[in-house]
């Protein structure tokens, strides 16, 4: 678990891409945990890691890496980078 910088926690989690619409901008990540029912994620395509100018975006099926941190509605998703085929 690390320190934002506005003080709050986040906590690395590896997950799948359940669903990201591109028009929207928004989707749910599962978290790949013990939990035998994991609550999805919330990710904004503004927590998406990326350095390009435009619309990042996800895929369904997509294994990623992100933190949590608590949005203004529950947990969301931040940080998120898709994962290799080596990492997967």
């Amino acid at each position: 678990m690390s320190e934002q910088q506005d003080g709050s926690k986040s906590t690395t989690e590896t997950g799948v891409v359940k669903f990201f619409n591109d028009i929207l901008g928004w989707g749910f990540i599962t978290p790949a945990s013990a939990d035998p029912e994991p609550k999805d994620v919330f990710v904004h395509y503004g927590g998406i890691a990326g350095t390009g100018k435009g619309r990042r975006s996800l895929a369904e099926g997509d294994r990623v890496h992100y933190n949590i941190t608590q949005g203004p509605k529950g947990p969301q998703a931040t940080e998120v980078c898709v994962r290799s085929a080596e990492e997967a």
